[in-house]
């Protein structure tokens, strides 16, 4: 059987089109990104990896995310921070290694350009 080669470059292209636009999006998170506090709502294991539903609140409205492959073995509750664009809170990235420290539980809603520290 011979390959079409129109629908090979129409492959190839969708793949580097869906590529670029990933590379662009981290591209916005890194510089435009603020940090909010989220909260684990579920935590599964899935097959090849653990899936991570969480969600938090921008601008008096709660988003939700889902994350895959994530060493989380915290219950469902548990603050980390998670890292969204401002112009479009739709876009954001669990950061599984960042607990949000106790003092700042009560802050969601707010949000950071970088990871506050503790004082």
């Amino acid at each position: 059987m011979e390959s079409n080669p129109t629908i090979t470059r129409i492959v190839y292209a969708v793949i580097i089109i869906l590529i670029l636009y990933a590379i662009y999006t981290r591209y916005r998170l890194d510089f435009y990104g603020v940090y909010v506090v989220g909260e684990l709502t579920n935590v599964k294991a899935a097959t090849g990896g653990t899936i991570v539903d969480y969600k938090f609140y921008y601008n008096d409205t709660t988003y939700s995310g889902r994350a895959r492959d994530y060493p989380v073995n915290d219950s469902i509750g548990t603050k980390y921070f998670v890292l969204i664009l401002p112009s479009d809170p739709t876009i954001s990235i669990f950061q599984p290694l960042k607990t949000v420290p106790k003092y700042l539980h009560y802050k969601q809603g707010e949000s950071w350009n970088e990871i506050p520290y503790y004082q």
